[in-house]
C-alpha cells in the first residue's frame, strides 16, 4: 500500500466574548470559514469528508440570582459531503465512489437551551439542571442510508429534540 495522496485545508476563524459583569448576562460568538480538499493517485481534487466551509455558534446567558441560571446556545454549519449510494444492480447499496463526496447534506441548525439551579449544603455546591437540546425538535438531515430489507436508499436525520434532566 502506498500513500500518494496530498491534501490541504485552511480557514480562518473570528470568536467574541461578554464576561460577567456589572450585568447579569454573558456570552460568546465565534464563526469560520474552511475549506479542504485532497488530490488523490487520479490528481482529481475533490472535497474533503469533513469540508464544513462555514461554522457558527452563540452562547447567551442569564444569571438573575447566584443559584439560578438560564442559557441558550445556537449552532449552525454548513452541510457535510457525502457520497451518494449505488441505487440498483449487482452493487446497490454500495458506496459510489465515481461521485465520491460529490452532495452535501442540508444545512445543520440545532438550538439548545439549560436551566441551572444551584444549592448549597455546606461547603458543597449541588448544581439541578434540565436542558433541552435541540429544542425546536428540527430533523437535520445526514447522509443517507441504505435500507437492505427495502433494497432502497432513505434519508437518515438526527434525533431531534432531547430532554435530560439531572
Amino acid at each position: 500500500m502506498e500513500s500518494t495522496a496530498t491534501g490541504d485545508a485552511h480557514g480562518i476563524g473570528l470568536f467574541a466574548q461578554k464576561k460577567f459583569g456589572a450585568s447579569p448576562f454573558y456570552g460568546q460568538i465565534s464563526a469560520s470559514l474552511n475549506r479542504t480538499r485532497f488530490t488523490g493517485t487520479d490528481g482529481t481534487a475533490r472535497t474533503g469528508a469533513f469540508d464544513s466551509p462555514v461554522t457558527t455558534n452563540a452562547v447567551v446567558g442569564w444569571r438573575p440570582k447566584s443559584r439560578w441560571e438560564v442559557a441558550t446556545r445556537l449552532r449552525g454549519a454548513s452541510g457535510l459531503p457525502y457520497t451518494p449510494l449505488v441505487n440498483s444492480g449487482a452493487l446497490a447499496g454500495t458506496l459510489d465512489f465515481m461521485h465520491y463526496n460529490s452532495r452535501r447534506v442540508e444545512t445543520f441548525i440545532a438550538t439548545h437551551l439549560r436551566v441551572d439551579r444551584r444549592f448549597i449544603m455546606g461547603r458543597r455546591q449541588l448544581i439541578a439542571f434540565l436542558d433541552l437540546q435541540n429544542f425546536t425538535n428540527r430533523q437535520n438531515q445526514q447522509a443517507p442510508q441504505w435500507d437492505p430489507r427495502m433494497r432502497t436508499v432513505k434519508d437518515n436525520t438526527n434525533i431531534g429534540l432531547l430532554p435530560r434532566l439531572a
